[in-house]
């Protein structure tokens, strides 16, 4: 540059004494005129250099530098390009951006905008999208729904620390009477697919509210409303407001369909929710319509009203009211006038519900606490006499007795208990408190008869329904007896029976949760107690047909099943199971079973099995040295056959052939893929290398559809890929070769071509992936070249070395 200019000088000096200098030329048409060497073909160096620059000066030039001219690097601050001196503005200014027809201010002047990063502002209509502004919109946009999807999109990003965001903001101050719009949406034309005026998508996480829309009325004029829908016209559906909350996905907290709170001053009415139909139209009018499936969990409310206040209604009904279970024959029609006083309620039947008089009966029984008769079927009762059923007499000292005649009546008494959600239910309670030595029976069954068919059950429950604890017989004894204390007590006297069951449990239909308990005992804070038995079995003087099960379990079930569950916490003296009398173990009751031995063996013998589920102590086996200490007596190793042999066991040399195990070879992942055929690289940018033929597979890793190792175990692996060029290359860009892991670079290998040979470029690397991870290749170029097929020069490899 110093050379250039000292040129010009020296051509100023040459002619000072003429008005015109001229270079590359004699004939000068201005004050100076440069000419090029060849106007038709240039060379590379005609032009002129002004000064170039990195940064604008420390201090700003004078009037006398009004319109000086520099290049500007870009290497600084300031953007690259050509820029000149405007003293009158006392900045510098890009050359291109200024002048009296700039369309762009910088906010708050009158200076055309010279940097990205100016707020600017424009007085005119804009339009996006079209050659044609709205006369009623300062900013239009126009687009086109085959190649547009959204006419303007915002996109936010960053971390909110505290402030409100708004994407879209409308701050309007208005006054007279017209209408206003915040946002307006008008949609015409024909179209089948769904059409969303305002569409909400809220993904964030965190815990605080998510709201779709959020209307804050801040005047007390005027009608306020925070939804209108106006339906004109149609004939499909109309919806003002739909909440969906679809069963494919999982919400744990709280769902409200809609949600009203009201607790704003003020002796205006308070409507929860407001609804007047009218229309003359044939279809069934519902003020409200709630529908709660029987599959759906937990309690279910159709309508849950709690008002509080004393003068208040929880429902309050004007027209005729209907209730039950079923919309025809399960439901009754409350009268539609009131009756007189001390009238009741009865029904004809079929549905109608009417006042009557009472009917007067002669009165047997009591509601409890009272001597009121009852007059509701869900009263508690009493009588203070001895009560009889099934029979015209009473014995002496039985408060309630039932005579049950078999033929007719199978069950003497049965308890059917259905009452909901409640915490403890007792089919039946005996609370006995005895002292002295009286023997107390909970429960006293005598059995007595003959028949050979008859199947007796002296205690039989059943339980269904999930949840709850279910528990067939539960005894709680809270005195000190000097007698004995049974909780079940049954005497089989009769013979001919099939089946005896002192007590028969069947549970069905129960949930996860449930604890199904046929027998349980407690005894807790007990004193002076010689034998305690949970259960206790004594057959003696029966004569047994069949077989006597003292406890007999059969399970069959999904989960993890207990035949017999005993746990001792005392370990040193107490025993989880005692057994006196035969004892046989195992899974089947034939085949997969052994019986213990019936004596103790002597000190060191062993128990052996004779095969046929029979097992003895019996002493170990030697080989007449008294001596087995297991040692390797011998190791040998012929070709292929390996013998081992263990000291004094008594058996012969034992051999294994080895001729099918390979040593020395690794089982791991070893893979080279090359390419089928040249590949041409015609994109710039980042293009994907088609290793699609496999010269070294050991694994099978290498899907040849998609060119990538696949791993198939973890560890850690050495991939290493080289590519060259087909032919020398003059391009003068970068080239790189980089190498991906499940789509993300984790190595590259890279330069500028320079001069006119072939472009080769290797990238190595060594990665710990897990399984199901894929490796690919790609190249990184601005300019075309072709990559060479040859499986010397160009390869990728993949090797699992740990």
């Amino acid at each position: 540059m110093k050379r250039y200019f000292l040129l010009v000088a020296v051509c100023f000096a040459s002619y000072i004494g003429h008005s015109q200098v001229g270079i590359g030329n004699v004939d000068p048409k201005s004050q100076l005129d440069i000419s090029a060497t060849n106007v038709a073909s240039p060379s590379n160096t005609d032009g002129i250099l002004i000064p170039r620059v990195d940064n604008f000066p420390s201090s700003d030039p004078g009037a006398d530098q009004d319109g000086m001219l520099v290049f500007v690097t870009g290497n600084g601050t300031p953007a690259e390009g050509f820029y000149y001196w405007d003293n009158g503005t006392t900045s510098w200014v890009t050359v291109g951006g200024g002048g009296s027809d700039s369309d762009w201010y910088e906010v708050g002047t009158s200076t055309p905008a010279n940097n990205i990063n100016d707020n600017i502002f424009h007085l005119g209509n804009i339009a996006v999208g079209s050659n044609t502004t709205s006369g009623t919109s300062p900013f239009f946009v126009t687009g086109d729904v085959s190649a547009d999807l959204s006419n303007i999109s915002s996109s936010v990003s960053g971390v909110f620390s505290a402030g409100t965001y708004s994407s879209i903001s409308n701050s309007s101050s208005l006054s007279d009477a017209g209408n206003y719009t915040g946002i307006s949406n008008v949609i015409g034309g024909s179209i089948d697919g769904t059409i969303t005026g305002v569409n909400n998508t809220i993904s964030t996480t965190g815990t605080g509210q998510k709201i779709g829309f959020l209307n804050t009325f801040n005047s007390a004029d005027g009608v306020r409303k925070g939804f209108r829908n106006y339906f004109a016209a149609g004939n499909s559906i109309s919806m003002g407001l739909e909440n969906q909350a679809p069963g494919a996905f999982s919400v744990s907290g709280a769902l409200y369909g809609l949600k009203n709170d009201l607790s704003s001053a003020g002796n205006g009415q308070r409507y929860g929710v407001h609804t007047v139909i009218n229309g003359t139209g044939t279809g069934a009018k519902y003020g409200e319509f709630i529908q709660i499936n029987s599959s759906a969990g937990g309690q279910h409310y159709g309508l849950y009203s709690n008002v509080q206040s004393a003068s208040g209604y929880a429902g309050y009904f004007i027209g005729r009211a209907s209730f039950g279970t079923d919309p025809s024959t399960g439901r009754y029609l409350l009268p539609a006038s009131d009756g007189t006083a001390g009238q009741m309620l009865t029904t004809d039947g079929s549905g109608q519900l009417g006042f009557s008089d009472p009917v007067i009966e002669d009165i047997d029984w009591y509601e409890v606490g009272t001597t009121s008769a009852p007059n509701n079927i869900g009263d508690n009762i009493f009588t203070q006499g001895e009560v009889a059923i099934g029979s015209t007499s009473n014995p002496s000292n039985v408060m309630f007795y039932t005579e049950t005649d078999p033929t007719s009546n199978s069950t003497g008494v049965q308890h059917f208990m259905q009452p909901g959600n409640v915490g403890l239910l007792k089919g039946v309670e005996n609370s006995l408190t005895v002292g002295g030595t009286a023997s107390a029976y909970a429960l006293s069954n005598n059995i007595g008869g003959n028949s050979s068919s008859l199947s007796i059950q002296a205690v039989r429950n059943s339980f269904s329904g999930s949840g709850g604890r279910k528990t067939g017989m539960y005894n709680s004894f809270i005195t000190t007896f000097g007698g004995e204390a049974r909780g079940a007590h049954n005497d089989f006297n009769s013979s001919g029976i099939t089946n005896a069951f002192g007590s028969y449990n069947s549970f069905t239909s129960l949930s996860s949760t449930a604890i199904a308990q046929g027998t349980f005992n407690t005894a807790s804070s007990s004193t002076n107690v010689s034998s305690l038995y949970g259960e206790r079995t004594i057959f003696s003087g029966a004569s047994v047909s069949g077989s006597a099960y003292g406890q007999y379990s059969f399970i069959q079930t999904s989960g993890t099943d207990y035949g017999i569950y005993a746990h001792v916490d005392n370990n040193a003296i107490d025993y989880a199971g005692y057994f006196i009398g035969r004892t046989s173990f195992g899974t089947d009751a034939a085949v997969g079973r052994y019986l213990m031995p019936s004596t103790d063996g002597t000190s060191g013998q062993v128990m052996t099995t004779d095969g046929s589920g029979n097992v003895s102590f019996q002493s170990v086996p030697m080989d007449g040295t008294g001596t087995d200490d297991q040692t390797i007596d011998t190791f040998g190793l012929v070709g292929n056959t390996l013998g081992l042999s263990l000291e004094d066991d008594g058996q012969a040399v034992q051999t294994v052939d080895l001729s099918n195990v390979n040593f020395n070879v690794s089982n791991f992942a070893l893979a080279k893929m090359t390419l089928s055929a040249n590949q041409s690289i015609t994109l710039a940018g980042v293009t994907k290398v088609n290793f699609d033929t496999a010269a070294i597979d050991l694994g099978s890793n290498f899907n040849t559809s998609n060119d990538r190792f696949e791993v198939s175990e973890a560890g850690v692996y050495r991939i290493t890929a080289a590519l060259h060029s087909f032919s020398a290359s003059t391009i003068t860009s970068n080239v790189e070769l980089r190498i991906y892991v499940n789509g993300t670079m984790v190595k590259s290998a890279g330069e500028s071509h320079t001069g006119s040979g072939v472009i080769s470029r290797q990238v190595s690397t060594i990665q710990a992936l897990a399984a199901s991870q894929y490796i690919e290749v790609q190249v990184f170029a601005v300019d075309s070249f072709s990559i060479s097929a040859s499986d010397t020069t160009t390869s990728f490899e993949v090797e699992r070395i740990r």
